[in-house]
């Protein structure tokens, strides 16, 4: 699993590609925006599956509940 900190690094050298005017704007095919993407859909995945679970268990308990994008 890659760590927080790797993806946001390959964002971020995405980002200075793109700042850089080296690549087509917007280009999904760099290859930092490709490390980075797999983790974060992965992650983002993660995040629904623990929200879906946890807000069953928070309506029962008077818990705060969650979206995905929250966490």
């Amino acid at each position: 699993m890659a760590g927080v900190g790797r993806v946001d690094s390959d964002y971020a050298q995405w980002a200075l590609d793109e700042g850089a005017g080296t690549c087509v704007p917007d280009d999904t095919a760099d290859p930092n925006f490709q490390a980075a993407s797999g983790p974060n859909e992965q992650a983002t995945q993660d995040k629904l599956a623990f929200t879906w679970l946890w807000n069953q268990l928070a309506g029962n308990y008077g818990l705060t509940q969650y979206g995905q994008g929250q966490l």
